[in-house]
């Protein structure tokens, strides 16, 4: 008996350090630049370019680049651009990862990809923490829509969606519960699919309505 009230107590007090951390992570981030948008009428044809990435996962951008061109495209009074050929265009250019992207002028790409706006991402975290008795499963992004022929940002926002768990009861259950999970995603390989289809369904619902 007196085993177990000493494992409970190590846990708890592995928790609470992994919230002291947690907090003064976030106590530390610098913040982002404000980005200033210029309200007028949403381009109809829209490139959605490779996303950058500040994530450890080299795959995860472009699963996300996916998932959100696709919503894009369901949304009625746009116009979006295949991926494909969108990436042909851009190797023709010399173009081959997101942060080259920088190295031509926005009215370049516009002309290039025939369009008349262009989304710009960038994903912020993409995370799996798992400890034990802890679980914290983390996705946020940043996405942007630029006039290609302005270069004046006409929409931008921020989303994240995150899911935390703490289990004080049933360790061994709640352990494997999280083992299997992992598993069911790596043979999908899609880590954090459902993080990450919830921040793109929160980012079109603030996209600007487009009445073409």
């Amino acid at each position: 008996m007196e085993t177990i009230k000493a494992v409970k107590k190590e846990f708890k007090s592995l928790i609470i350090g992994v919230f002291i951390l947690s907090f003064i992570s976030a106590c530390t981030v610098s913040p982002r630049r404000p980005v200033q948008i210029t309200p007028v009428l949403p381009p109809k044809t829209i490139a959605v370019l490779p996303f950058t990435n500040q994530s450890n996962d080299l795959d995860a951008p472009e699963r996300l680049r996916k998932i959100f061109n696709r919503g894009l495209s369901r949304k009625r009074g746009y116009i979006v651009k295949p991926l494909k050929e969108i990436d042909t265009i851009l190797a023709g250019k010399g173009i081959i990862d997101a942060g080259q992207l920088p190295t031509i002028p926005i009215e370049e790409l516009g002309k290039s990809l025939n369009v008349d706006g262009i989304i710009y991402g960038e994903l912020i975290d993409f995370s799996y923490i798992t400890a034990g008795v802890y679980m914290k499963r983390l996705v946020r992004a940043e996405f942007k829509l630029v006039n290609a022929k302005t270069g004046a940002v006409v929409w931008h926002k921020e989303k994240k969606a995150s899911r935390t768990k703490i289990v004080f009861e049933k360790v061994g259950e709640a352990f494997a519960e999280q083992l299997k999970e992992k598993a069911k995603e790596k043979l999908f390989s899609f880590p954090l699919r459902e993080e990450t289809i919830k921040v793109v369904g929160r980012v079109l619902r603030t996209f600007p309505p487009n009445n073409w």
